[in-house]
């Protein structure tokens, strides 16, 4: 296949390469932040160039769930080991957590392969993950930690809903209500 057809799919494996880069620099450092930015670059860039040279495909949307789980995962490794969470944050980003893998599992079953919905609410919320150490600097951790998890609650909600109650696979469905 020739470089137009699978630009955005590389664009979105190198949002797992800065990933795995993040783990070599010390978190917050200058190297961090450049790795940090260009995955977030890279997850803006990835659609709308699949969109703009008419390159979507299934194939793309799974790799594109991948590094956005390639990258959280690595973030939240990262933040951990710098910030204490208090109890009640630990319990509701598990329960989320869950409520993720069940879904997860739910598309498995159901369709044979690894289904992330790309709804906007999930949309939302990877683009508040992103910005949460911005959000966490302004709000400090209580308040960020509040608006991150209900939105993230909510999500994983209708996702896993969406799952349970539709007949085929969507994976650009917009959302619960909105085909």
């Amino acid at each position: 296949m020739s470089l137009k057809k699978n630009l955005a799919n590389i664009i979105t494996v190198s949002r797992i390469l800065f990933s795995f880069l993040m783990l070599v620099f010390p978190v917050f450092s200058v190297s961090f932040w450049v790795f940090y930015s260009l995955a977030g670059l890279s997850d803006f860039l990835d659609g709308i160039i699949a969109r703009i040279l008419k390159a979507e495909s299934k194939i793309g949307a799974i790799l594109d769930s991948i590094a956005d789980l390639v990258f959280f995962v690595i973030i939240a490794f990262l933040l951990l080991s710098k910030v204490s969470l208090p109890l009640w944050m630990i319990i509701s980003i598990s329960a989320i957590a869950l409520i993720r893998i069940i879904a997860y599992l739910i598309g498995f079953i159901k369709y044979k392969g690894f289904i992330s919905i790309h709804t906007y609410l999930n949309k939302f919320i990877g683009l508040c993950l992103f910005l949460s150490p911005i959000l966490f600097y302004f709000w400090g951790l209580g308040i960020t930690g509040i608006v991150l998890i209900s939105i993230a609650a909510v999500s994983s909600l209708e996702e896993m809903l969406i799952d349970i109650t539709s007949k085929q696979v969507e994976l650009d469905r917009k959302g619960l209500f909105i085909k």
